[in-house]
C-alpha cells in the first residue's frame, strides 16, 4: 500500500469559485435536474416543505419545476453568497399580481455565509 496522499484542491482556488455568482445556471445542471425532477413522479408522497441548496449553481429552471410539482409546499432558498441568494430570490419570485402567490406554498430565502 502507498504512502502517497491524493492530491488536494488549492484552498484559495475553491474559495474563489464558491464566490463565483453566474448569471445562469450551467446547461449540464439543469439537465441533470430536469431528469432528477422527472424522476420524482413515482414518489407518491407530497412533501410539506423543500430545500434547494445552491439553486443557481445547481440549476434555477429546476425550480420552476419543483414549484410546479409541488405548488403548496414550502420552499426554501439556501445560498452561500449574498450575490448568488439575489440570483436566486428574482428567479423564484412570482408576479405581485399572480394570484397563486396568496395560496400555496412560499419561498423563504436563507444565505449562509461561509467563513474564511
Amino acid at each position: 500500500m502507498s504512502d502517497e496522499r491524493p492530491p488536494t484542491i488549492d484552498p484559495a482556488a475553491a474559495l474563489r469559485w464558491s464566490r463565483m455568482a453566474p448569471a445562469a445556471s450551467p446547461w449540464l445542471h439543469e439537465e441533470v435536474a430536469r431528469r432528477m425532477e422527472d424522476r420524482l413522479q413515482w414518489i407518491k408522497l407530497k412533501p410539506e416543505a423543500w430545500a434547494n441548496w445552491e439553486p443557481v449553481r445547481g440549476g434555477l429552471e429546476a425550480q420552476a419545476l419543483l414549484r410546479a410539482r409541488y405548488p403548496d409546499a414550502r420552499c426554501s432558498l439556501i445560498e452561500s453568497q449574498p450575490a448568488r441568494a439575489a440570483i436566486a430570490v428574482r428567479a423564484a419570485a412570482r408576479p405581485w399580481w399572480n394570484p397563486a402567490r396568496w395560496t400555496g406554498g412560499h419561498t423563504r430565502r436563507q444565505t449562509s455565509l461561509l467563513l474564511d
